[in-house]
């Protein structure tokens, strides 16, 4: 038992770093570039613009209507983006820790997430691959967990994998 709590102390310590670096470089953040594409979709949707004709979403409609919900809630701006991609991120990373963790070895998990962390410990940009990636993980952990045959599931799996698609157009060719 002491083994499971510190493992999930563990986790919380992880995510709370990788959110705690995300906040700062997305409020020392000077690319205007690839925080502002995001960021102008998110205020555009949010004045009821409509998508494709008033203004073009590059990557995917879903990445910018949870933007521009979260924008409404916590304001429009480069620290709050960085805020939110940084927590879906880490949904992310606990997605397919959980899921390497019961199909395989703890000890594989847990390298994976030292792996990822050291290779890249937080998101840069607020870009959408982060948003379709933690929902194709979640997809996966429903399709090949526990009782991953019932309909139920396969349903919510499929969903989740439109969801990927809509978050990251250019994931319905890998879907």
């Amino acid at each position: 038992e002491a083994e499971r709590v510190a493992g999930r102390i563990a986790l919380i310590v992880l995510f709370t770093f990788v959110i705690a670096m995300s906040a700062l470089n997305s409020a020392l953040r000077t690319d205007s570039h690839h925080f502002g594409l995001m960021l102008s979709n998110a205020l555009d949707l949010s004045e009821g613009r409509i998508p494709y004709e008033d203004f073009i979403i590059q990557y995917g409609y879903f990445t910018t209507l949870a933007q521009s919900l979260w924008g409404s809630l916590f304001g429009f701006g480069f620290l709050s983006f960085g805020i939110l991609t940084a927590m879906v991120y880490c949904g992310l990373l606990y997605q397919v820790y959980a899921v390497i963790r019961h199909l395989g070895a703890p000890w594989a998990a847990t390298l994976f997430l030292a792996v990822a962390f050291v290779l890249h410990p937080f998101p840069v940009y607020p870009w959408s691959d982060y948003y379709a990636g933690f929902f194709l993980s979640c997809a996966i952990a429903l399709l090949f967990t526990h009782d991953a045959g019932t309909p139920a599931r396969l349903i919510f799996a499929g969903i989740l994998l439109a969801l990927a698609v809509w978050s990251r157009y250019t994931y319905a060719v890998a879907i």
